[in-house]
């Protein structure tokens, strides 16, 4: 089943659009669920259209702690992919592994994400670090 854009809006995304415009906490979470059949950590249209572009928002934007949960033969769904959230605009995959990397860099060799999206991405961090380390 979709979420239509207009449920999605005047259900689920009004309250959060209200929190992330007034408070514009440092970071933000996505959930693990899917929706319309996109893990949402790695849909572009929730994170770079709506909460960075509609609603302003400059801190970062990490996974769920993404487990192996979707990855197993009961299941009609792959696992999140860090080539994938970065993609979308994702700062950080969490909690992150050495798989996790070498799934980045493959998706920078075959274009799936580009190198200038990944640098993009680590500012928001080092940004993010800097301002609440700064005394």
């Amino acid at each position: 089943m979709q979420v239509q854009t207009w449920k999605m809006r005047e259900i689920y995304l009004k309250g959060f659009g209200i929190c992330v415009r007034e408070a514009q906490p440092n970071a933000v979470m996505t959930s693990y669920n899917l929706l319309n059949g996109t893990h949402t950590a790695e849909n572009r249209g929730l994170i770079m259209d709506i909460l960075r572009a509609e609603y302003g928002y400059q801190g970062i934007v990490m996974t769920d702690w993404v487990t192996p949960m979707t990855g197993d033969a009961r299941s009609a769904h792959r696992d999140s992919q860090a080539q994938y959230v970065a993609a979308a605009g994702g700062d950080l995959f969490m909690p992150g592994n050495k798989g996790d990397y070498d799934n980045l860099l493959q998706g920078i060799d075959s274009g799936a994400v580009t190198l200038e999206q990944v640098k993009i991405n680590a500012s928001r961090v080092v940004r993010t670090v800097r301002a609440l380390t700064q005394e």
